[in-house]
């Protein structure tokens, strides 16, 4: 009698397992980053961080996963989720070339955001570990250039916001004297 079930189940398991398989219920960590990096290519953001996402929950602190991830996200226009996972890659990256391409991708993004302090020191930090890098080089310039020009002008603002308080107060003094 034992028999006879182990032979009607069987078959039965062998069809779910085929049917698990073939469902994609089964795909290992490898595959969907590979599936992502298709989507990646070609532009199919959305999906490739759906997919990145499936494995990060295998692979929480991955740096390559969280860098993958922080980089669609980034192509996706979605700057603070971005810099988030970029800043958990360099957390536990250790291969120095990820790290410098998860500094700079956290450069960009910090520019996206305004923070550009933050954009500047991620550019430092890139070209502390990759000297070499012409894109970093060129956004460090880009930005430092931006902010001097700022810098320039918010004290030239602060210069006549003082000197029209100045003037201000002294027509006020005036105007006590003559009454």
């Amino acid at each position: 009698l034992i028999r006879r079930r182990e032979k009607k189940i069987a078959p039965l398991l062998g069809c779910l397992a085929a049917f698990f398989l073939l469902s994609g219920f089964l795909e290992t960590s490898g595959s969907l980053v590979d599936k992502a990096n298709e989507q990646y290519e070609d532009k199919q953001y959305r999906s490739a961080a759906e997919n990145y996402r499936k494995v990060q929950v295998r692979r929480p602190d991955d740096p390559e996963v969280l860098y993958n991830l922080g980089t669609v996200l980034y192509k996706s226009a979605d700057y603070r989720e971005s810099a988030g996972h970029l800043e958990a890659a360099l957390k536990t990256v250790r291969d120095p070339g990820l790290k410098a391409r998860s500094l700079y991708n956290l450069g960009n993004t910090c520019y996206r955001l305004g923070d550009f302090e933050a954009a500047i020191d991620a550019y430092k930090k890139t070209l502390e570990i990759d000297p070499g890098d012409a894109d970093a080089k060129y956004n460090l310039e880009f930005l430092q250039k931006q902010k001097n020009a700022f810098d320039k002008k918010d004290q030239e603002k602060k210069k006549q916001d003082q000197k029209k308080e100045d003037q201000k107060q002294q027509q006020q003094k005036q105007d006590q004297r003559q009454d």
